[in-house]
């Protein structure tokens, strides 16, 4: 069999290297004949090499001339003419010329025999393999016979301080020519760290490769021309700070890899038919593009991201170890159909992306699985489902939203801004103010999405397209430019972000806006003011702010110091309020201990200037409220609590509502959620919020208003009571077709971080023939004792006759009704313990009043 060597002269060229014959792979030996044609002329010699049995070159044979034999070109039959002396001499020579260049053509040098290893480490490693295979000045020897004795063998490669000094790189040369290796295990071992190594080649018949390293940095560890027939890689790098793996070319062949390194890269889209990952996690890793059957990520560490959206994996198993924190899911595997995940992993459960189509089997056995593990989605195709080593179905797992988890409920997909168009372009440009009072109506999904305080809008959504319709409550927009955007998503994480919305507004208005909120004044504590001037107009306004705090309470302090401070009023003077701008600022006042609970409270809060005012009416606000004493921290309160159907139906007489709460845990809430799930009898397209204590995010889905406070901070009630509380206050339209005697109540729920909701009383909203819009400053009902065990008594300055009541628990379930009068109590003492809310129906209304019963 011809491997295209030849022989000359007992040698033979072997792959690019001069060998004897006797060294020459399968000893195979090929002849080179060398045929010299002697001709009459000078020059005329002609050198030829053929294999043994090769067809002769096509010549023109001389006159006479017969051949003999398969191989060689004999002389002819015909006498040479005579030739002089100097003449014979002359052929001669070049008859010697051609031959020795025949000769150096077909016989290498002695250098093709021999490699130079740059590489101490090598060089020891291999002479100890095979003593004298490298000699003193690194010339590798790779004639050596020894070399086709060996099979399968662990090398050990020391890199010392000397070498690790050297240069940029360490290059193992010399390995690729152990021409029978099949197995082969190298031990690398560094004094020093390394730059970068890299491995130039392995053995072509190697079928197991494996490298272990100890003392490596976080710099590439170079692994190129892996041979075709490759079955088994394992790379372990056990150093802190794992080196990334680079591979040159991956074969086909790979039935299993193991890799443990800090990040891997290679060329081309390989098939492994079994591939396990070990990870320290230090880093975000995005796998390469692969074809796997089964794949395995092993980590103990920190995790940082982990997208592997580039390897198409039927099996995917993630296990962790104990000192692993939180998982950073990017993205799951093309064609996952098996989902495997194992602990213990995370202090808190892993946020999950979408689980795809096609996914049939998910088993998890984190932490999390009894508290705040949720789920993204449950693919249609999901039929096995293990969760705490207890089958799941549908309707048993929790599914992420903004209640339960710090994941994302679904992808970002269209996003845009909401800016008034000062300048008149219908583009943005910055510093053009937002306009704050706008929402946005996400059909078909009827999502409505309100706006952050720099005008930018987001909100997710499920493949699909989208139309997007801004309306706005104020009364001073001309138009919306354009009228409505739409979006087409057809797949999930696909983001659409030129949805801007430039506002024409009517010019020169003038309209500064005061707002108030208050605290329950309580004997012996402090109590905190929110107070708010917001430019309502349309051209930029110098603003005065003044509070007129009550007689009963005394000044503790203020976010910012008044300009002017005398008596009980308070006066700052506020700096130039641009368009749609808000100063706001709280003050801290004080009740006696002695003040008597059920005094009232009454505080008034102006803007001015209020002659140019175009509403002057909202420019001053009161806060009328009692000394209470223990009370319920967390509710809801509405204003107006009852319109005349004429007023409701109007459809321009907004109802306002206030959402409390307070930290009364033992440590500061990073996140507070508020969800309101909106009764009928209200519009939520036509929400408007008003204001909040602390920042939020907010926007409408499937009916349900949420509330976001990311990363709030609030303090706990013991170390800052003050600071523990917090609110948020929006106004909404009833619906126009509300008929005289019906009822709209509203809850909500608050959670801190992710413990179980608060339920907040009821708060009612009433249509009624006898109410009427100024119902909002009747005095509220008192009642006394509270906390009540089982006698309440219900007292009202116009309360001359018995008047209906109602009791009702968190949930508006009525618990209790009757008639109350100014010479008997109210008896409570069958109701569970607990908070309430008293209803009372007079002549100014509906006036409520919170108690709770206790044993």
């Amino acid at each position: 069999m011809m491997h295209g060597r030849c022989a000359v002269g007992g040698g033979a060229l072997a792959g690019g290297r001069w060998a004897p014959i006797a060294h020459v792979q399968d000893r195979e030996v090929l002849c080179m004949y060398v045929v010299i044609a002697i001709r009459s002329k000078p020059l005329h010699g002609r050198v030829e090499a053929r294999y043994p049995g090769a067809p002769r070159r096509a010549t023109r044979p001389e006159p006479g001339s017969e051949q003999r034999g398969s191989g060689v070109l004999s002389s002819t039959s015909a006498k040479p003419p005579h030739r002089p002396p100097a003449t014979m001499e002359r052929t001669a020579l070049h008859l010697l010329q051609c031959l020795l260049l025949a000769i150096f053509t077909a016989i290498p040098g002695p250098s093709d025999a021999q490699v130079f290893i740059s590489s101490l480490a090598e060089r020891q490693a291999l002479n100890t393999l095979i003593p004298g295979i490298v000699d003193q000045a690194g010339i590798m020897d790779t004639t050596n016979q020894a070399i086709g004795q060996v099979d399968s063998v662990t090398i050990n490669l020391q890199i010392g301080l000397t070498e690790s000094q050297a240069g940029d790189t360490v290059d193992f040369r010399g390995l690729r020519y152990l021409d029978s290796l099949r197995y082969l295990d190298l031990q690398l071992n560094q004094e020093w760290h390394i730059p970068a190594i890299h491995f130039h080649g392995f053995p072509s018949g190697l079928r197991a490769l494996s490298l272990d390293e100890w003392g490596g940095l976080n710099n590439p560890l170079h692994l190129n021309d892996l041979p075709a027939g490759l079955k088994l890689l394992t790379v372990h790098s056990y150093d802190e700070l794992a080196r990334p793996i680079r591979i040159g070319a991956m074969p086909d062949s790979l039935v299993r890899m193991d890799i443990m390194a800090d990040g891997i890269v290679w060329d081309g889209t390989p098939y492994i038919h079994r591939l396990n990952f070990s990870w320290n996690g230090f880093t975000g890793l995005i796998f390469p593009t692969a074809v796997v059957d089964s794949m395995g990520i092993f980590y103990d560490n920190y995790m940082g991201s982990l997208d592997l959206s580039q390897v198409e994996a039927h099996q995917l198993t993630i296990i962790s170890g104990v000192y692993s924190t939180e998982a950073n899911f990017e993205a799951w595997p093309m064609g996952m159909s098996t989902l495997l995940i194992e602990g213990p992993m995370w202090h808190s459960a892993p946020c999950f992306p979408w689980f795809p189509d096609g996914l049939t089997s998910f088993n998890y056995s984190g932490p999390g699985v009894d508290r705040e593990l949720c789920l993204p989605n449950w693919p249609s195709s999901l039929v096995h489902c293990i969760l705490g080593f207890q089958q799941a179905y549908p309707d048993d797992v929790t599914y992420c939203s903004v209640l339960n988890s710090t994941c994302p409920g679904s992808n970002p997909g269209i996003s845009g801004r909401v800016f008034m168009d000062v300048n008149a372009d219908g583009q943005y440009t910055p510093g053009e103010p937002p306009l704050p009072q706008a929402t946005l109506l996400i059909q078909p999904n009827g999502h409505v999405v309100g706006i952050e305080a720099d005008g930018t809008w987001e909100v997710g959504v499920l493949p699909g397209n989208y139309t997007i319709t801004p309306s706005s409550g104020y009364p001073y927009y001309q138009s919306f430019q354009p009228a409505s955007h739409t979006a087409n998503l057809p797949e999930l994480g696909e983001l659409d972000t030129l949805n801007d919305f430039a506002v024409t507004l009517e010019p020169n208005i003038q309209d500064l806006q005061a707002r108030i909120h208050a605290d329950p004044a309580r004997p012996g504590f402090n109590d905190r003011l929110y107070l708010s001037c917001r430019n309502y107009g349309t051209v930029p306004m110098p603003a005065q702010l003044v509070l007129n705090y009550d007689s009963d309470q005394s000044w503790v302090g203020s976010s910012i110091p008044p300009d002017t401070h005398t008596g009980n009023t308070a006066t700052w003077n506020l700096d130039t309020l641009g368009l749609g701008r808000t100063m706001q600022l709280t003050v801290d006042l004080f009740t006696d201990a002695t003040v008597p609970l059920g005094t009232p409270i009454n505080h008034q809060l102006s803007a001015f200037p209020v002659s140019s005012d175009e509403t002057p009416s909202d420019n001053v606000v009161h806060v009328n409220d009692n000394v209470v004493g223990s009370f319920d921290p967390n509710d809801k309160l509405v204003d107006p609590p009852a319109m005349t159907p004429n007023d409701a139906q109007a459809g321009d007489n907004p109802i306002t509502y206030t959402i409390r709460f307070q930290n009364t845990g033992t440590y500061l809430a990073e996140r507070v959620v508020i969800v309101d799930t909106l009764p009928e009898g209200l519009q939520p397209q036509s929400i408007e919020f008003l204001s909040s204590s602390h920042t939020c995010h907010w926007y409408v889905r499937d009916g349900v208003l949420h509330f976001i406070h990311a990363n709030i901070n609030l303090p706990d009630s013991t170390s800052d009571e003050p600071g523990s509380h917090g609110y948020v206050q929006f106004r909404i339209l009833p619906d126009t077709d509300l008929q005289d005697g019906a009822e709209v109540t509203n809850i909500a729920h608050i959670v801190f971080d992710f413990n179980a909701p608060i339920v907040t009383p009821p708060a009612i909203f009433r249509v009624n023939v006898a109410a009427h819009m100024d119902e909002a400053s009747a005095p509220s009902v008192r009642i006394h004792p509270n906390p009540v065990r089982d006698r309440l008594w219900v007292l009202l300055p116009d309360m001359h006759h018995d008047m209906p009541y109602t009791v009702q628990d968190l949930s508006g379930r009525l618990v209790l009704r009757g008639r109350a009068t100014r010479n008997d109590a109210v008896d409570v003492s069958a109701l569970q313990p607990g908070p309430y809310m008293l209803s009372v129906i007079g002549n100014a209304g509906v006036r409520t009043s919170r108690f709770v019963k206790i044993q």
